[in-house]
């Protein structure tokens, strides 16, 4: 007596895994392991590093003062009169101050770019390696289908030798077969791009030897919304707004330190080689502001912080929208997975084992039995792209508020 159609499944499925399992061996990769290679290899997190060493050197620059001017004249060179002097810039209207404010705006963006840059790298390989995840446990469903068909194919073509069976049937799950094996074959190059754009966070491309190890966790838990709110708000795409409005305000004080253009000390020593005495001079220099009073830079300037105050609260309230959606996709994608695992599923093999048996009883067709294998292997599909498509709206998630549950199981 054969088996019943699940307990077959069952079998094949565990076969399909072990010889996936074999063929990866030692180069299966797990999400942190992946995460450690990206976070060491990922060009965009060195550049990100290298614009934190540029901006502390641009602060260090601000904090320097003007340099002296040293100035040399001289009437009938050798033998005329030789003057020599030396000229101090003096910031007194708050240049220095200014430029400093803007320079710390400047590195603290750029320290909150890189923070911003490893959150959105380790939410892409999330996504990336769930596509893969999802790709190989979809390979490997088709895998057992497959494996079933051609089972199923060469019982048919003996039953038909021996006068059993009609023809046409055979060639029914010959079709099936044939068309299960098209999307086998589109399943594996998908698989193996994904498994190439995975290990691109990397910088390396050509890694089409790591593959995804681990299994996608049914039921996430997350914080509610209101804390999940409050998370985003110390994140850096939040705190990158608000550094925008320093930054603008800093730009405001240096275009009203322009309006008084800074004054300079100078003095200079003169040697008559007539009478061979010489003379000292000292002096100031104020650049009045009588005709320019930077009046036009300093509107400019107010604008853009009002602009920067309203960007950072637009930031503000996208982002509460956003979680709002993210939260109720999850929702809608948790409760599909429940039905499709509690309820679809198992009702979808309880039918497809009643019309087991009564095939082989003769009391239905073929055709009703490869129908109802075909809309259990498309319910299996669908489920686990959804299991993808929820990992995605987690990574979403951890983009905006930092947060990260447990969503692949290693």
């Amino acid at each position: 007596m054969k088996r019943p159609f699940s307990d077959r499944v069952a079998i094949i499925a565990l076969l399909c895994f072990a010889r996936l399992a074999v063929a990866a061996g030692a180069q299966d990769i797990l999400l942190s392991e992946a995460w450690n290679r990206v976070q060491a290899g990922n060009p965009s997190i060195a550049r990100a590093a290298i614009a934190v060493r540029a901006a502390q050197a641009l602060l260090t620059q601000g904090q320097l003062p003007p340099n002296p001017e040293l100035e040399l004249a001289t009437e009938e060179f050798g033998r005329g009169s030789l003057e020599v002097g030396i000229t101090l810039p003096l910031e007194i209207a708050g240049q220095r101050r200014a430029r400093v404010r803007t320079a710390q705006a400047g590195l603290k963006a750029a320290r909150l770019e890189e923070s911003a840059t490893r959150l959105r790298l380790r939410a892409e390989t999330l996504r990336r390696f769930a596509t893969a995840l999802a790709l190989r446990d979809q390979l490997a469903a088709a895998d057992t289908l497959q494996a079933l068909l051609r089972s199923s194919v060469a019982d048919m073509s003996r039953r038909v030798a021996a006068g059993a069976a009609r023809d046409i049937d055979r060639v029914r799950e010959q079709l099936e077969l044939t068309a299960l094996d098209v999307e086998a074959a589109g399943l594996r190059r998908r698989y193996d791009a994904a498994c190439r754009s995975l290990a691109s966070l990397w910088a390396d491309s050509s890694d089409t030897c790591r593959r995804p190890a681990g299994s996608f966790v049914i039921g996430p838990k997350l914080p509610g919304q209101a804390e999940l709110v409050k998370l985003a708000m110390s994140q850096p795409a939040v705190i990158l707004a608000v550094n925008e409005v320093a930054a603008a305000r800093a730009g405001l004080s240096a275009a009203r330190a322009d309006v008084l253009p800074a004054p300079a000390l100078f003095g200079a020593w003169t040697r008559d080689p007539e009478s061979g005495g010489s003379s000292t001079r000292v002096g100031a220099s104020l650049p009045l502001p009588v005709l320019n009073w930077n009046q036009g830079a300093v509107r400019a300037a107010r604008f853009g912080v009002a602009e920067a105050e309203w960007a950072a609260q637009q930031t503000r309230s996208d982002i509460e929208v956003q979680i709002d959606r993210l939260l109720a996709e999850l929702a809608n994608r948790s409760e599909q997975l429940d039905t499709g695992y509690s309820v679809l599923l198992p009702a979808q093999r309880r039918v497809l084992d009643d019309l087991s048996r009564h095939y082989e009883q003769g009391a239905v067709g073929v055709a009703e039995l490869i129908a109802a294998q075909r809309v259990l292997h498309e319910t299996t599909m669908e489920l686990i792209e959804s299991q993808a498509e929820r990992v995605a709206h987690v990574a979403d998630l951890l983009e905006i508020t930092g947060v990260e549950p447990e969503v692949i199981k290693e």
